[in-house]
């Protein structure tokens, strides 16, 4: 039995052409030699309703995710007040890549320990900018201890005169400044009895302004999870387009390292 991967490209939600024509002639194959066929949907944006027109017999969706726009971050599980990307003074890495305009100044917010934060931090360094970077964890890019980065990585911090506060996180974000506070700034006394809806401790109130001309959110990730529950949502359409099952991998699913990504495909492989 053949299995058939044809891997769908699409832009701005429109399905190309050619992955309509690789779709029809895999379908022809795999009839011939009693196989099946999986479509691979890869980027985000896809049409829901065109898919189930493809004559496969699996969707895949691979469509990856993208940075929080509000600074939603996985150590506290809120957007930051004041966070907003849509502003001209708040900016998302892809908005950065793609060239809106970053201040002088500017703060790194890195709730992600890995390497977007530190690479921004890097970037707006060689463009001659003064940066801080910020993170709720006790070391930058703690990830890259394990992949044995972190060393050189610090050196270049350093050469590079970047700035950091380690175990803080933003209270707030507003034109000009970000209002930072230390993870740890809660008493560290117990109290003798619990009592509802109180914390068993001094509650901390003491902040750190940082002075900015543009904030970069690498807080978290969002999955790209729109096509995958549509395409759920009309399993009543899945027999009549001969449509047996429909997956999500990858960053879509839950964000993840690319290691876990490409364990999703190897799983789901057989």
């Amino acid at each position: 039995m053949a299995s058939i991967l044809v891997v769908i490209e699409q832009r701005d939600g429109a399905i190309k052409r050619v992955s309509h024509e690789a779709l029809t002639l895999g379908r022809v194959l795999a009839d011939a030699r009693q196989g099946t066929v999986t479509a691979l949907v890869v980027g985000p944006g896809a049409d829901a309703g065109s898919l189930g027109t493809f004559g496969a017999d699996k969707v895949v969706v691979a469509v990856g995710s993208h940075w929080a726009t509000d600074g939603l971050c996985g150590a506290t599980q809120v957007p930051i007040p004041g966070a907003d990307a849509a502003q001209p003074h708040v900016c998302t890495p892809e908005q950065v890549m793609a060239g809106k305009k970053v201040g002088n100044r500017v703060v790194v917010l890195d709730g992600d320990g890995y390497f977007t934060g530190i690479s921004m931090a890097e970037m707006m360094a060689d463009q001659g900018k003064k940066v801080t970077l910020v993170t709720q964890l006790g070391s930058l890019a703690k990830y890259t201890h394990f992949t044995l980065e972190a060393p050189n990585l610090h050196r270049m911090l350093h050469e590079k005169h970047i700035k950091d506060h380690v175990l803080h996180w933003a209270e707030s974000v507003e034109p000009g400044k970000v209002t930072i506070y230390n993870v740890y700034r809660d008493g560290y006394k117990r109290n003798a009895g619990p009592a509802l809806g109180k914390l068993p401790r001094r509650a901390g109130t003491d902040t750190t302004v940082l002075e900015c001309d543009t904030v970069i959110l690498c807080t978290g990730r969002v999955a790209n999870a729109e096509l995958f529950a549509e395409l759920k949502r009309r399993k009543s359409e899945w027999a009549k387009n001969d449509i047996k099952a429909i997956y999500h991998v990858g960053d879509c699913y839950a964000p993840r390292l690319i290691a876990d990504s490409v364990f999703d495909g190897h799983r789901l492989a057989p």
